[in-house]
Formats: structure tokens, C-alpha cells, sequence
């Protein structure tokens, strides 16, 4: 069986100064990542070591969506995100910690180059040579994108991510359509949409050549 591992690590956790509330926070993350992502993950996410997380997917197109929810829930501090691909050595379990395979060994070593480089927005390893150049270019640059964002132009991205129109925006903000659609320009949001599509297309094409090797 082949499958996605994600690992994630929060940076620096030691030196978090209210290090308890934080770790709730991460807590309540894993639930809201097990909730929305039910059915895409083959095993939930479980906090394993400490600061540190797992899961397993079943369906790769998510991972933009889970990088987001990640970026976005928990503001304490940055949290890498290694993503590997690979064979499953060990029976499916309700705990990451006892399975084993090319998969997880990927994904640890996506996680260790993330902090050896400082790369955030996730990495990815073990897709291919090719994909893992298309997927890591995705996730540098759309996560260059959501670092440079003000607070109120990330809550329009968000808004639009979740689907609302600019008139939906607009009642709900109680602004003008047109003050939206010019927060609209300044967010990047038809840009970053666009690579987000990129993305997520180029994760189905790997679904597809995963499946048939």
C-alpha cells in the first residue's frame, strides 16, 4: 500500500512563553483537522512526540487545504509540514507510532530538511524527482504569498477560499462591493487561487501515477 504521510513539527516550541495554552491550541487543531479531513486521512493525526504530529492520507488533493487550516489555526509559532510518499510497511493503525514504511521515512526526511533549510508551507519527498520539484515551487510560493498578507487582506482570502462571493463579503462586512473587490486585487486572490488549482492538480496527477505503479 502506498500512501502520504504528513509530519508536523512546531518551530522552537521550547521558547514559546505561554508553552501550556499552546499546546492545547495544538490539541484543538489536531480535532479540527481530524474533523475536516475525515474522509481524506486513512489514519487521523495524533500527536506523537511532544510538539510534533502525524497522520495519513488517503487522498493527496487535501494537502493545500490542510496546509492552510494549519497556517491559519495556529498562530503561536510557524509548524513545519514534511510531506512523504510511499509504501506502508505495517498494518493500518489508530496510531501513527506503529506503523513503519518508505512513506514515513520520506516524510521524516522532508521535516529535517525543512529545518535544516528553514523552508515553511510544507516539503515534499519521495513523489518523484519531477514532482517533488512541482510540489515543493507550489508550496514555497503560495506560502511566500500568505506570509505577506495583512490581517484583513488574509481574512479576505479566507472568505473567498470558503467560497463567498464579493456581495456576500460585502453584506457580511457591511462594507461596499467595491471596497471588497479592491481588498480582492490587494490580497493576490486570483493569483493565489490559480496556484492553489495548480496544486491541487498536480496532486491528482500523482494519485493517478501512484496508484498505477
Amino acid at each position: 500500500m502506498r500512501s502520504v504521510v504528513v509530519i508536523g513539527d512546531i518551530v522552537s516550541s521550547r521558547d514559546l512563553l505561554h508553552r501550556r495554552k499552546s499546546q492545547l491550541r495544538l490539541h484543538r487543531l489536531i480535532d479540527v483537522l481530524n474533523t475536516d479531513f475525515a474522509e481524506a486521512t486513512a489514519v487521523p493525526f495524533a500527536i506523537t512526540l511532544g510538539d510534533e504530529f502525524e497522520g495519513v492520507l488517503r487522498d493527496a488533493t487535501v494537502i493545500p487545504d490542510i496546509i492552510w487550516r494549519v497556517e491559519t489555526f495556529y498562530r503561536d509559532a510557524p509548524i513545519r509540514l514534511g510531506f512523504g510518499y510511499g509504501s506502508v510497511s505495517t498494518a493500518l493503525s489508530s496510531s501513527p507510532r506503529e506503523m513503519d514504511g518508505k512513506a514515513f521515512h520520506h516524510a521524516r526526511a522532508a521535516t529535517v530538511r525543512a529545518r535544516k533549510h528553514d523552508l515553511l508551507g510544507g516539503v515534499f519527498e519521495g513523489f518523484g524527482p519531477e514532482l517533488d520539484l512541482v510540489l515543493n515551487g507550489f508550496a514555497r510560493v503560495l506560502h511566500h504569498h500568505r506570509n505577506r498578507l495583512k490581517p484583513g487582506q488574509r481574512e479576505i482570502l479566507a472568505l473567498r477560499r470558503a467560497g463567498y462571493s464579493q456581495v456576500e463579503i460585502a453584506t457580511r462586512q457591511r462594507v461596499t462591493e467595491s471596497a471588497i473587490s479592491q481588498s480582492t486585487k490587494s490580497s493576490g486572490w486570483q493569483a493565489f487561487s490559480e496556484a492553489e488549482d495548480g496544486f491541487r492538480a498536480a496532486l491528482a496527477l500523482f494519485k493517478v501515477t501512484g496508484r498505477s505503479r
